[in-house]
């Protein structure tokens, strides 16, 4: 699987949200709808790096109450 750099490159953002996302929905691949469950068990992080590259999968930022 290739994984497109210009898209990993420009990310907006913290890109340390960005990985720290991305590495929760790797943990979370069996709740995704869309993941290839046959085909790509060997493949796991870069099918989700590309899943959320591509904003099929999103994450979004929730703030702690002080």
């Amino acid at each position: 699987m290739i994984i497109s750099l210009d898209k990993l490159i420009n990310v907006k953002g913290n890109k340390y949200l960005f990985t720290k996302g991305t590495n929760t929905a790797i943990d979370r691949r069996d709740n995704i709808t869309d993941f290839p469950q046959e085909s790509l068990n060997w493949k796991v992080v870069p099918t989700v790096l590309e899943m959320v590259l591509q904003g099929k999968v999103k994450y979004y930022l929730k703030k702690e109450e002080e």
